[in-house]
């Protein structure tokens, strides 16, 4: 029997990890805005350390 609960609990978990990194992309997306301004900012600092 405990096996069983073994079982779904590591099933549970599992599930939730795979929802977990499923969610990511899609706020990902949703924050590409916020990319696109951190990646302008990445191209101003990059002439400085150049420098």
């Amino acid at each position: 029997m405990s096996r069983m609960l073994d079982a779904f609990l590591m099933f549970f978990v599992v599930a939730l990890l795979l929802l977990a990194g499923l969610m990511v992309p899609f706020e990902v997306r949703v924050d590409d805005p916020v990319e696109e301004e951190e990646e302008e900012l990445n191209t101003e600092e990059t002439p400085a350390i150049a420098a």
